[in-house]
């Protein structure tokens, strides 16, 4: 069925879902997104109606997974409207517009849902104002693989479009719960749980403290903080300590600071080799620097890895990389876990891993113990700046895929001067090999003599892109380099030098995707 009008019932109906008392007189709430429909699917949570606009689709996953993706949804009983990009931006919620958007039936659940294990562990939060903190919380508790998200209040709009972008869809992958203040606490002292409340105040700093057995962990605004109900119901107080003038974080990455529980010190702490209890052979192979991924297939099939004495032959095969003893020709591979490094790129400097025709590669810059990692993405060999190195290939192909939007900007110097006109083609996108790039932004604007140079941001990833974008428009770029990439920015890093990300900026960078 198809849709041309804004002004069709269903179209209106949609809009009025962006109110919440609509939401909640329907049972109904809208889940936009390529990724959030989905891990909706994947939940098995109900579908009944889906707009879908063919242009915008396509434009992020190709017509033949649009065509795919339709049947699909046409076989598990959705009823599928195709739309056109006007119709489509009217119902539309975010800026980052993917052409696909559904109804879904919110299921509520209450603390008897809940599937409680010998040792529970829980989230409890407590009237947070913000969409975008919940989202986040939500995908660090699945990530961490909490046994629930408890809500004690009934202002928070768990369901709100808005949190279940953020969420990237992990909304329906979590066990949520909203209930009184009253109520959780009944449940959780029905399951033994010690409750940690969190507050700046605290005197117990919450690496010193011992999170074992069934534990729910309460969290309050950041305006707010926990009101006196929780304080006077806690087991135990906590905070984290703070160095500079703030005194507490936002609400999201103390979350994940608790939940995770990152340790350590150093240039590689273990906040940031996050090892798993199983992974696939192949994926340990890679992740420790034997050889990339493709490659390890072939390595296992041929016979050259063995497991605790055993060869095997099944790329696929799980590992325990704390316990089991992986061998490659018989040399055993040390487990290494997760490393994430900032460098800064010098120019004459080829962003690859091996090239025999280079003079020097990135991986040249590290020591040898860390030559073990990947860049992301590339810069041009001209071209200096800041450029991620890491061993977690999921990151990887999540920040470098166009379909993330993840912003890059680069410190521009040019001979001669940008036109008003040159700077609108800029920003409108120009066509480079017969395909229009996405629109740049240019800031920061000076002049210098007969030299100009600007800040430009983009989020594609094409080869010598922003060199080839000026060209389109008449100048030559004589000095380039990167000093942002998403939530990380390049600073006072001295050129040629790398350091370990910090746990916030880890974590910046997993909730941006």
């Amino acid at each position: 069925m198809k849709i041309t009008s804004t002004a069709n019932p269903k179209i209106k109906q949609v809009v009025k879902l962006r109110n919440r008392k609509a939401r909640q007189e329907t049972g109904l709430t809208v889940v936009e997104g390529v990724r959030e429909v989905a891990r909706a699917q994947e939940a098995g949570v109900p579908l009944p109606e889906v707009y879908i606009c063919c242009s915008l689709y396509a434009e992020h996953d190709g017509q033949k997974h649009y065509d795919a993706v339709v049947q699909e949804l046409k076989d598990k009983g959705s009823v599928v409207y195709e739309v056109n990009e006007k119709v489509f931006e009217k119902i539309a919620f975010g800026s980052r517009v993917e052409g696909i958007l559904a109804l879904v039936k919110v299921k509520q659940r209450k603390l008897s849902d809940l599937k409680t294990k010998k040792d529970p562990f829980f989230v409890v939060l407590e009237n947070l104002e913000k969409p975008g903190n919940l989202g986040a919380i939500l995908r660090t508790c699945d990530g961490a693989g909490v046994d629930g998200l408890i809500v004690s209040d009934t202002k928070t709009d768990i369901y709100n479009p808005n949190v279940i972008r953020a969420s990237i869809g992990a909304v329906f992958a979590v066990p949520v719960v909203q209930s009184s203040p009253e109520e959780v606490l009944s449940f959780l002292k029905k399951h033994a749980c010690r409750i940690v409340a969190t507050t700046p105040q605290a005197e117990n700093v919450y690496t010193q403290t011992d999170l074992k057995g069934p534990v729910a962990i309460v969290l309050g605004s950041e305006q707010e903080g926990l009101d006196a109900f929780w304080l006077d119901n806690a087991g135990l107080k906590v905070k984290i300590p703070m160095k500079g003038i703030a005194d507490s974080l936002n609400v999201s990455v103390t979350t994940a600071v608790l939940v995770l529980r990152p340790s350590g010190s150093g240039i590689i702490s273990d906040a940031f080799m996050e090892v798993e209890n199983k992974i696939r052979l192949q994926v340990f192979l890679s992740r420790n620097g034997v050889c990339s991924r493709r490659k390890a297939m072939s390595v296992v099939q041929e016979g050259h890895v063995s497991v605790n004495g055993k060869v095997i032959v099944e790329p696929s095969t799980p590992v325990d990389p704390k316990k089991d003893k992986v061998c490659v020709d018989g040399k055993v591979v040390d487990a290494k876990g997760y490393v994430y490094l900032m460098l800064h790129k010098p120019s004459g400097c080829v962003t690859t891993k091996s090239d025999r025709f280079a003079d020097k590669t990135v991986l040249d810059l590290l020591p040898k113990s860390l030559q073990y990692v990947n860049p992301v993405g590339r810069l041009d060999k001209d071209t200096e700046g800041l450029l991620l190195l890491t061993n977690d290939g999921d990151l990887t192909n999540k920040l470098t895929h166009p379909r993330f939007h993840v912003d890059k900007t680069y410190f521009v110097k040019i001979n001669g001067k940008l036109e008003p006109r040159e700077i609108k083609r800029l920003e409108k996108g120009v066509v480079l090999e017969g395909k229009k790039t996405a629109p740049a932004k240019i800031k920061s604007i000076k002049t210098v003599g007969n030299q100009m140079t600007f800040s430009m941001t983009i989020h594609e990833g094409r080869k010598r892109q922003i060199r080839l974008m000026l060209e389109e428009v008449g100048h030559r770029v004589i000095y380039l380099k990167r000093i942002v990439q998403g939530p990380l920015k390049l600073g006072q890093l001295p050129r040629g030098k790398f350091r370990a990300l910090t746990q916030k900026e880890v974590l910046l960078l997993k909730n941006l995707l």
